[in-house]
């Protein structure tokens, strides 16, 4: 039998703006339907740091960031016959959560919400897969997204693209690689990005059928890309998530779609539509404004939010943790790649310097720490 300390160091944020602190903490026990982990590696996230720094989303103090983590089964619950002790598992963790954010050594996650970790790749790797995909998931196939339908795990999911191109900004991005996989796996004809040039060989490796240089490319260059084998074009996902992503998005697709081309039925949708994880509303809606004034069809923007733990995004979450895991998942097959990572050594003592790192820019790779170190 497992033995589990009844304390466990965790990094605890004990005020917005102050650096986390390594402390003791009580290890939760776990219900029925949950398991308790052991976590041997977690990611670094752009929320994490603004979070620590802004003080956003975290109600009260103190708190515990981080919410990408991979690791083995300390417990399980009575109910859970999927997974046993000793298993390697990643998953999501539960962002504003004292028991399953993944800033410390042990964390309990619903059983449904973790994905068996194949013997091809390590536990840093996978550390890096869930928070990003569920991203890509909730913006691709989600109803509150793109809603591509069915979804790659579905039945028919590998013919959801076909005919049709796509866009993703801020390809070499965690969310952006992911997002390529996942749309080369819904089986979509022109995947377009953009990055670094240093980057596009690894883009085309995961999927990309169009890389562009983020530096020069202008929303034309863009849309020519997308448009240029004849497939409907009417969907992107923005990445990047800033003002001027937004607004290139929209430029993109009036570029591509005179208002009166019918794109976006043809695309499935109702209206060319950009899935994001930020709103910059009023820009937003002049430059689309703007562009319907010009004789371009009209563009909506819809804001996702990327929590696997929600309602409305828990089964399509729980469906990819369970199609990406395991020795027979698409991890394992080399359908789909993990980030590429760099270890920040020093354990919880070294989160602060990784979210520093992550703050001040990191290109193509995930920043992971290991909290038994």
């Amino acid at each position: 039998m497992t033995t589990v300390p009844q304390q466990h160091k965790a990094a605890v944020l004990t005020k917005a703006g102050a650096p986390l602190e390594v402390q003791d903490w009580k290890t939760h026990s776990i219900k029925d339907d949950e398991v308790l982990i052991k976590v041997t590696a977690s990611a670094i996230n752009p929320v994490d740091w603004k979070i620590r720094d802004w003080g956003i989303f975290v109600d009260s103090y103190p708190s515990i960031l981080g919410s990408d983590a991979a690791g083995e089964i300390a417990q399980a619950g009575k109910q859970v016959k999927n997974l046993k002790i000793g298993d390697r598992v990643f998953f999501q963790g539960i962002i504003k959560t004292l028991d399953g954010s993944t800033f410390q050594q042990y964390v309990t996650m619903p059983a449904d919400l973790v994905g068996l970790t194949p013997s091809n790749i390590t536990d840093e790797e996978a550390s890096s897969v869930g928070l990003a995909s569920v991203c890509s998931i909730v913006g691709l196939y989600n109803q509150t997204g793109l809603h591509i339908s069915p979804a790659p795990w579905e039945k028919g999911g590998d013919q959801a693209g076909k005919g049709k191109s796509i866009v993703i900004l801020g390809g070499s991005s965690s969310v952006g690689q992911y997002a390529i996989q996942l749309a080369r796996l819904s089986g979509f004809e022109t995947i377009v990005t953009g990055s670094s040039s240093a980057h596009h060989d690894h883009l085309k490796k995961l999927g990309a059928t169009v890389t562009l240089d983020r530096n020069t490319a202008k929303a034309e260059d863009y849309a020519k890309a997308a448009t240029s084998n004849g497939h409907a074009f009417a969907m992107i996902y923005d990445s990047i998530a800033i003002q001027s992503s937004h607004i290139e998005s929209v430029q993109i697709l009036q570029h591509a779609n005179k208002k009166g081309s019918q794109a976006a039925s043809k695309a499935g949708l109702k209206t060319s539509t950009v899935a994001t994880v930020y709103s910059y509303e009023d820009a937003v809606t002049e430059e689309v404004k703007k562009g319907v004034q010009n004789g371009a069809e009209e563009v909506d923007i819809k804001v996702v939010w990327g929590m696997g733990s929600a309602d409305y995004l828990r089964p399509q979450a729980s469906a990819f943790f369970k199609a990406a895991g395991g020795q027979q998942g698409w991890l394992a097959k080399q359908l789909y790649f993990a980030n590429r990572v760099v270890v920040v050594e020093g354990g919880l003592s070294a989160v602060n310097k990784a979210l520093d790192k992550n703050r001040d820019g990191v290109s193509g790779q995930k920043l992971i720490i290991r909290p038994f170190e």
